[in-house]
């Protein structure tokens, strides 16, 4: 009978040693598991080629003439289409849709002004009071001048528009409404510099100005 045990306990051990051998290693299963790729951060806001850049209102009074009036305008550029604005800690970083920083501005950016009387609308702050020489306010929204002050640290230089369309209603014909297509050629200008965009009266005042503000 002993023999007969022993025969059979070998036999046992014999046929466990391959059954074990064949079950899956879990331990080691789960441990060669690659880990999950965290997701990409997503930008907190995603440009398109026309930027809108705010408003300002005015007071035209002239001979017994008021107008209330708005000053409106956007940027354009196809470059800016796709760029992403970006936390970065504390920072805000501008990329472009491949992921690459943007370094520079577009060497043309294009400004669409629109100026505008609004009649019987109660802004909430008061308008700015504006002085003119011309007689009419119509004559006053079809004389103003542009120009783009690029700021570099503590240093700023002056651009001058290489074109100025107004477009909608012809020149000629009287209108209370004034819409300008304004081109600058800014060269090669870093995205850490400051673009300030002055809408000038006639006589060359400062009327309104507009802040690029990308990040």
């Amino acid at each position: 009978m002993k023999h007969l045990s022993r025969a059979c306990n070998r036999s046992f051990v014999l046929f466990a040693i391959p059954l074990v051998l064949s079950l899956p290693c879990f331990a080691g299963s789960n441990a060669a598991e690659p880990t999950a790729p965290s997701a990409p951060p997503k930008p907190l806001h995603v440009y398109r080629s026309l930027i809108p850049l705010g408003s300002e209102i005015f007071a035209y009074s002239h001979h017994g003439e008021h107008e209330t009036f708005y000053i409106m305008a956007s940027t354009s550029n196809r470059e800016f289409d796709g760029q992403g604005l970006y936390a970065d800690g504390q920072r805000r970083v501008l990329k472009l849709a491949n992921g690459n920083p943007v370094e520079h501005y577009p060497r043309e950016l294009h400004f669409r002004v629109s100026v505008s009387e609004r009649g019987g609308y109660a802004p909430i702050d008061p308008p700015m009071p504006v002085d003119s020489h011309y007689s009419t306010f119509g004559e006053f929204i079809s004389s103003l001048k542009f120009e783009m002050r690029v700021f570099h640290a503590l240093k700023a230089r002056l651009v001058k528009p290489t074109r100025v369309t107004q477009i909608g209603m012809p020149v000629d014909v009287p209108s209370n409404e004034r819409i300008y297509d304004v081109a600058f050629d800014l060269g090669e200008v870093p995205i850490s510099d400051r673009l300030v965009m002055h809408v000038l009266t006639a006589e060359g005042d400062r009327l309104a100005k507009f802040n690029v503000d990308l990040y």
